[in-house]
C-alpha cells in the first residue's frame, strides 16, 4: 500500500511543490485518506530560493484556494538516500530526474519511481517554468492536473498500473508541451482574477 508520496523536480521550488501542494488537496477531495507527501530537488544549492517560487504560490492559491501562510512553510530540500528509502512511492517530473533518483540508489525498487505524467497515460516531461511568466505556472498546473487526479484514484484504490509493462498512448496528452510565452516584466495580478478563478 502507498503511504508515502515523494514529488521530484531539479530545485524544489517550482514544479514539484507545486505537484505536492496540489496533490494535498486533490487527494483529499478524491478521498484519498492515510498519505503523507513530500517532494524534493536533485539539485538543490546555496544559490537556489530556499522556498517555493512566488508563481506556484499564486496558481495553488488562485486554483485550490491554498493559503500563501501555508505555501510560505515550504522549505526546499534535497533530495536524499533517506527520502528516497522514506518514499513507497516516487514521483519525478522528467526522465532526468527519473534517471537521477536511479543513480542514487541503482538497486532500488524501479518499480516505485514512476515519471508523473505516466499517471495521464503520457509519457511526456513536465518542462521547467523557471524564469516564466506566471503564464507558464498555469499552464504547467493545467499539465499536472489529469495525472495528480488520475493518481488520487490509485491511491484511493490501492490500484496501481505498472506502466513499464504498457505501450504508452500518446494520443492522450501531447507529447511535448511548450511553455515559452512571452515575457510580461509587470503583472497586474488582479488580470488573472477572473480568467484563473475556477478550481477542480
Amino acid at each position: 500500500m502507498v503511504k508515502n508520496i515523494l514529488f521530484v523536480c531539479t530545485g524544489n521550488t517550482d514544479r514539484s511543490p507545486l505537484a505536492e501542494y496540489a496533490f494535498r488537496e486533490i487527494a483529499k477531495n478524491e478521498g484519498a485518506t492515510g498519505i503523507e507527501i513530500r517532494s524534493a530537488g536533485t539539485s538543490v544549492g546555496k544559490d537556489i530560493p530556499n522556498g517555493m517560487s512566488g508563481n506556484s504560490k499564486f496558481v495553488l492559491q488562485k486554483k485550490l484556494n491554498v493559503p500563501e501562510e501555508v505555501t510560505s512553510k515550504h522549505t526546499s530540500r534535497q533530495l536524499t538516500k533517506e527520502l528516497v528509502d522514506w518514499a513507497d512511492l516516487i514521483v519525478p517530473m522528467t526522465e532526468s530526474h527519473k534517471m537521477n533518483v536511479i543513480r542514487l540508489i541503482p538497486n532500488i525498487d524501479r518499480s516505485k519511481v514512476r515519471k508523473l505524467m505516466t499517471f495521464a497515460n503520457s509519457n511526456t516531461d513536465v518542462s521547467d517554468p523557471f524564469g516564466m511568466n506566471v503564464d507558464a505556472y498555469f499552464r504547467t498546473y493545467d499539465l499536472i492536473l489529469p495525472a495528480l487526479k488520475s493518481l488520487a484514484k490509485q491511491v484511493k484504490l490501492g490500484n496501481f498500473i505498472d506502466m513499464q509493462q504498457q505501450e504508452v498512448n500518446n494520443t492522450v496528452l501531447p507529447s511535448k508541451i511548450n511553455l515559452k510565452v512571452p515575457e510580461k516584466k509587470d503583472i497586474d495580478w488582479a488580470d488573472f482574477d477572473d480568467k484563473y478563478d475556477d478550481n477542480i
